[in-house]
């Protein structure tokens, strides 16, 4: 039993240690399991490991989508690197709005989950805004 004063245990995440740039990268699926009290994430190669506090970004600059193209097997695309609080629009090549997602957690985290929408093949345009007036768009592609 660690003491973890002062650090927000839905935010701990494994971190490897990458030997070519010296520094931490978070392990893009780890994540809290708060039922059974562990911090999960996978990896396929050994390396040093750590479990480490993930603060959030306080821009857009750095965010993640994943995986992209995004197949029907995965039925969610996750948004990574988000400010504490967020909104993400999704929407078709013709400027159709097909959903909102929103970040409220504090985790930096987001998923869309559309496994039972009527989602088409093609590209989409994601459109993510936060408190602090950031902008960030990108384009991710679902195959069927």
């Amino acid at each position: 039993n660690a003491n973890l004063t002062g650090v927000k245990e839905t935010n701990l995440r494994i971190c490897r240690y990458d030997e070519t740039d010296s520094q931490w990268k978070m392990l893009t699926d780890s994540r809290v399991d708060t039922i059974n009290k562990k911090v999960i994430g996978y990896t396929t190669h050994l390396s040093i490991f750590q479990v480490m506090e993930y603060v959030p970004p306080n821009n857009l600059d750095t965010v993640f989508v994943y995986p992209n193209p995004a197949k029907p097997a995965n039925s969610q695309v996750t948004f990574t690197n988000l400010t504490a609080a967020a909104t993400i629009k999704i929407f078709t090549i013709a400027n159709e709005l097909v959903d909102t997602i929103e970040e409220t957690d504090g985790d930096g985290k987001a998923e869309w989950q559309f496994t039972n929408k009527n989602i088409a093949s093609g590209i989409y345009l994601y459109y993510i805004t936060n408190l602090q007036g950031h902008k960030k768009t990108g384009k991710l592609a679902i195959i069927r």
